[in-house]
């Protein structure tokens, strides 16, 4: 086996990076998937020749986890064998087995310190060669022309048993004699040299196939989100045309050189793993078991374990399809007639080029766009593309969302999407005859459906809204002493809509629905949904209009009568939707009721009475005791005490009474309600 001088072994491990050379020379990106979700499907074809079996793939660090979770191999002549990558502990591995450390390279006099005990040719660089077992490194001083300094050099043994010193100076170098170990610090220093760029790692994939071939690399990895930047523009027979453009980068860390390139609007669960990391199961350790009792070993130093290494996993969220609160402008021009004031000078009107549209494909879960030309792109650009030209039926209108803060509705244009392919979520800058009115964001338009994109502020239009609250009885239903009570709760809300003396306005409201209610209106409804109701009129210039919206829900209380009070029953007894029968029996038990507290109340009192009088012969008798029996103030304090007594007597006699009339009143009330 050929040996290595650590010289030239360090030389080749400090040296500058040298490229992969991969086993194929046609590798290049063929197409690539930009998602909503932050990802990017990339192809590369690569070709192999006949001998060809191995391909080298060198991707950045931070794709080097989302490609083994998502690398497909595609060979038409055979099968993957194995795929192989630089792990991110590759050095501390290569070290495992070595009696030095890295740190240790630094030069070839740590490493013989390291070594001691190992056999070595030690060339001082001098032509001084010796060759032993190392037995340490020290300093020793050397003289100069100036100071002395300090050399390292190493202590060897001969095979006589001799003792020598050689410095390990500049240009020094050592020689193991052991090949076994020679290997191990060739293939240490070697996993340092690929360690050096930090900013790479390389995929190594072996094949089965034989042939000339091309064969497809495909996998999926984070890239920056691709953007929708919409321009609605005037039209002809009152449409407007929106013209949609994509944003996206190259940030996939590869050139494009004619890339088929297809956006898609979908947003998928996009998770991420630390794949290439290692992580080591925790184990717990147990006491050494000896006679007499446990005896807990002494730790030198302690392993960390991998909990919290892991990433916590993101669900993505889904793109939804209704339309964002209305954005204002700070400032906004004065409107007319739902269009920005003209200006005295003439203004440039807004006719956009049609260019080549993107072919675009519905899908489940989005609609995707594949660009009618390859793409070439350096890595770190940025490219803008027309994906969607199509005519909208649209309106300008003015519009006020219910539960706003203030009085004044936004300036909006109303579309609908009838060109059957869906809008992505954007931003638009919308342009009127006279030019530029203002920018709108939509989050996205299916077909078939209308979203509004609000640009600007409509100051001259008021807005403003009261609601009452009503509930009506409908019916009650009684049954083994409970009551079911239902009601109709309405409630009323009037939008009050004044607009500017010198326009008119259409008006767009949408009224935030209550959850269970049915809402109904006078006015045109052009959407009725779960959790709103948008409604439309027209005011004509300097009117006042009121808009009406009325919701309804019918509610069911079940009662217990034994529960209610008597004021209840006697309410609920004297409603229209209660047939008489019940009336009549909720009455009579309500005047029960009614008893039963009275016989109640009287028995309270009673004990209240008996509480204070005993209360007042306890003191009468402390005085007596400090009197004598013939005083005259005694005998009044006798007498007193008797009159007491007597008052006990009766409170005691009439609880009795109201007692028993109460459980007579309660048996006569459990009876009515068991009968009800």
């Amino acid at each position: 086996m050929k040996r290595l001088s650590l010289v030239t072994a360090l030389l080749a491990a400090t040296s500058s990076l040298v490229l992969v050379n991969t086993a194929f020379g046609a590798e290049q990106v063929g197409s690539i998937l930009l998602s909503s979700g932050g990802l990017a499907e990339i192809v590369k074809h690569v070709e192999l020749g006949d001998n060809d079996k191995a391909i080298s793939l060198e991707i950045p660090v931070d794709q080097a986890d989302d490609v083994l979770k998502s690398l497909i191999v595609s060979d038409p002549a055979g099968t993957v064998a194995t795929v192989t990558i630089d792990g991110a502990n590759a050095v501390a591995q290569a070290f495992k087995h070595m009696p030095f450390k890295r740190e240790d390279l630094a030069s070839t006099a740590t490493i013989a310190a390291a070594m001691t005990g190992y056999k070595a040719t030690i060339d001082d660089g001098n032509g001084h060669v010796d060759l032993g077992v190392i037995l340490g490194v020290t300093q020793i001083q050397r003289a100069t022309t100036g100071e002395p300094i300090e050399v390292p050099a190493a202590t060897v043994q001969h095979e006589d048993g001799s003792l020598a010193q050689v410095l390990l100076g500049p240009g020094a170098s050592v020689t193991f004699a052991d090949e076994s170990v020679q290997k191990r610090i060739e293939t240490a220093i070697a996993a340092v040299r690929q360690a050096t760029d930090t900013n790479f790692r390389t995929i190594r994939i072996e094949t089965t196939g034989s042939g000339k071939r091309t064969v497809d690399l495909s996998y999926v990895v984070a890239a920056p989100v691709w953007k929708a930047a919409y321009r609605i523009v005037p039209g002809t027979d009152g449409k407007y045309r929106v013209q949609g453009w994509a944003v996206l980068e190259n940030g996939t860390g590869d050139d494009w050189n004619n890339v088929s390139v297809t956006l898609s609007s979908s947003n998928p669960v996009a998770l991420k793993q630390r794949l290439l990391d290692m992580y080591w199961r925790d184990r717990r350790e147990v006491p050494i078991m000896l006679p007499g009792g446990a005896i807990n070993p002494i730790v030198d130093g302690s392993q960390g374990d991998a909990a919290g290494a892991m990433d916590q996993m993101g669900e993505a969220d889904m793109p939804g399809l209704a339309a964002p609160a209305p954005m204002a402008m700070a400032e906004a021009a004065p409107m007319v007639g739902g269009m920005a004031a003209k200006t005295t000078a003439q203004r440039f009107t807004p006719q956009p080029s049609r260019g080549p549209e993107a072919i675009s494909s519905e899908g489940d879960v989005g609609i995707t766009f594949t660009l009618p030309q390859p793409v070439t792109l350096l890595a770190g650009q940025t490219l803008t593309v027309p994906i969607i030209d199509a005519d909208f039926d649209a309106d300008l209108v003015s519009m006020w969302q219910g539960g706003s803060a203030g009085d004044h509705p936004v300036e909006a244009i109303f579309l609908d999407n009838a060109s059957g392919k869906s809008v992505p979520p954007g931003i638009f800058t919308v342009y009127g005859k006279e030019g530029y009115l203002g920018d709108a964001q939509v989050l996205g338009i299916p077909p078939g459906e209308k979203r509004f994109a609000a640009f600007a502020a409509d100051p001259k239009t008021r807005v403003t809204s009261e609601s009452t609250d009503d509930s009506t009885i409908t019916g009650i239903k009684a049954r083994d002493g409970l009551l079911t009570v239902t009601s109709t709760a309405i409630r009323k809300t009037v939008y009050h809509v004044t607009a500017p003396k010198d326009a008119g306005r259409t008006l767009l409201i949408d009224h935030m629905k209550l959850s269970g209610y049915d809402a109904s209106t006078t006015a045109e409804v052009v959407s009725d949904e779960a959790d709103r109701l948008r409604l439309r009129a027209k005011v004509e210039a300097g009117a006042k209009l009121d808009i009406p919206v009325t919701e309804k829900t019918v509610e069911s209380q079940v009662v217990t009568v034994a529960e209610s009070s008597a004021d209840s029953l006697v309410y609920w007894a004297s409603t229209k939707a209660i047939e008489p029968e019940i009336a009549a029996k909720l009455k009579a038990i309500a005047a029960l009721k009614h008893k039963v507290d009275d016989y109640q109340r009287a028995v309270d009192e009673a004990d209240q009475v008996v509480s204070r009088k005993t209360a007042e012969q306890e003191r009468i008798r402390a005085n007596l005791a400090a009197l004598p029996e013939t005083s005259d103030s005694a005998k009044s304090y006798i007498a007193k005490l008797d009159k007491s007594e007597a008052a006990i007597d009766a409170a005691q006699a009439d609880r009795t009474k109201n007692q028993d009339l109460a459980d007579k009143a309660n048996q006569d009330l459990d009876d009515a309600i068991r009968a009800l």
